[in-house]
């Protein structure tokens, strides 16, 4: 229903919907996503998706800035400070902390349609990759739990709206507001200090003297790295000053004592294999965007076990042929396709190789912060082919992946 209404809005040619259809997909999503929280057991997914529920409430109702916390320190600040006025409710508390998650989860949703609508030429186009984009399965799935990587994609969005359009000017007073919000992004998500090289791709691409280039790809990196360290201190010494600073105290962990026991579980070479390379893939180009009902294994047998779904077959031929589309249009314009390939070896090959090290089998896990730059680079590929099909499309696949999602999320209930 929640589809219906945003979809219906869309079609209605009426510039006060349009106005308001940017509140409409707030409140549905936030419904959507804080119905499908099934608190009396923390949710009804958790656990399952290699999400730690026990360890996020804990931290944020018991006021508990533990050090797996300090992994995401700008997270445990944000969340207690939402959670402290709506506690006052008279609410059961795990009920209040779903409903700061789900409206993480809104706001998520929200931001992200009004950068689409800055990458698209019209606006239905923009309403059914937000469609596309908040039904996914990572997103909606961890919009509906506790964690922390849906308030991490939400950082992702706001600094891509401040980094606006290319332009010419390359100057630190025209990118200052999207390094703050980098260094928001990565307080929040460590890993996201790889926008870094969204930033680099735009200093290559804009038209200027190499010299200036290269000076101020040192100003912003040296402001970035800066402003993460000053800001991972502050909020320890604010928040735990007894507590060691997580990247010092990360030197006295297994990985570093004894590495053969931590093979497979935490960070190690032993990791990268094409086994896991080609797990990590799937996992962001079609388990992300779709996934098959439970039950199900989403480690290193996800990809057999599609292939065993009618649902599976189905989410797998449609994400196939708009990949395989985009893929194409790509190759019809050679700029575009230089461009792409900039971006993709900057930002994210980066991203896939580090949690190919880090912790491929939980690569779902990851998916959301990236989610939209992904989607966004197959919606431009896909409007390069001739013929005025993308919206149909956009529309066919949206209404398709809601479906099977609602189908696999429901299953577990």
């Amino acid at each position: 229903s929640g589809f219906t209404v945003i979809a219906f809005a869309a079609f209605l040619k009426n510039k006060r919907i349009y106005k308001l259809l940017p509140f409409i997909i707030a409140f549905v999503l936030f419904s959507v996503y804080r119905y499908t929280f099934f608190t009396q057991n923390l949710t009804a997914l958790g656990g399952y998706f290699f999400d730690d529920p026990l360890d996020f409430v804990d931290a944020v109702i018991g006021n508990n800035f533990s050090p797996d916390m300090s992994k995401h320190p700008l997270f445990y600040v944000v969340m207690r400070i939402m959670w402290w006025p709506l506690k006052f409710s008279g609410s059961d508390k795990l009920s209040v902390l779903a409903v700061v998650f789900a409206l993480i989860g809104a706001l998520n949703g929200l931001t992200a349609f009004v950068w689409f609508k800055r990458q698209c030429s019209n606006y239905k186009e923009s309403v059914f990759l937000a469609l596309i984009y908040s039904f996914s399965f990572s997103i909606w799935v961890y919009s509906s739990l506790y964690e922390t990587y849906i308030l991490s994609a939400l950082t992702v969005h706001l600094f891509l709206l401040a980094l606006g359009k290319r332009s010419p000017e390359l100057t630190l007073r025209r990118y200052f507001p999207a390094l703050l919000l980098l260094i928001t992004a990565a307080l929040v998500n460590p890993p996201m200090l790889l926008l870094l090289g969204i930033l680099a791709a735009r200093i290559i691409t804009t038209e200027c003297a190499v010299a200036r280039k290269i000076k101020y790809a040192g100003i912003f990196s040296g402001i970035v790295l800066a402003g993460f360290a000053v800001g991972i201190v502050a909020i320890h010494l604010i928040y735990q000053p007894e507590l060691e600073l997580y990247f010092l105290k990360a030197f006295n962990q297994p990985v570093f004592k004894d590495p053969a026991k931590v093979v497979n579980v935490q960070a190690s070479l032993s990791n990268i294999t094409g086994a896991n390379f080609l797990h990590v893939l799937f996992s962001q180009t079609v388990n992300s965007f779709c996934s098959i009902a439970f039950p199900f294994d989403h480690g290193r047998k996800i990809i057999s076990q599609y292939f065993t779904s009618a649902t599976g077959i189905a989410a797998f031929v449609c994400l196939a042929g708009f990949w395989g589309m985009a893929i194409i249009g790509a190759f019809r314009q050679r700029r575009f396709l230089i461009v792409s390939m900039l971006y993709c070896a900057l930002v994210i090959v980066p991203y896939f190789l580090f949690f190919l090290f880090f912790n491929p089998v939980e690569m779902l896990l990851y998916t959301a912060p990236v989610f939209s730059l992904i989607l966004v680079w197959l919606y431009r590929s896909n409007r390069l082919l001739p013929g005025r099909h993308t919206g149909v499309v956009l529309f066919c696949l949206s209404l398709i992946l809601t479906i099977l999602n609602a189908l696999a999320i429901r299953s577990f209930y």
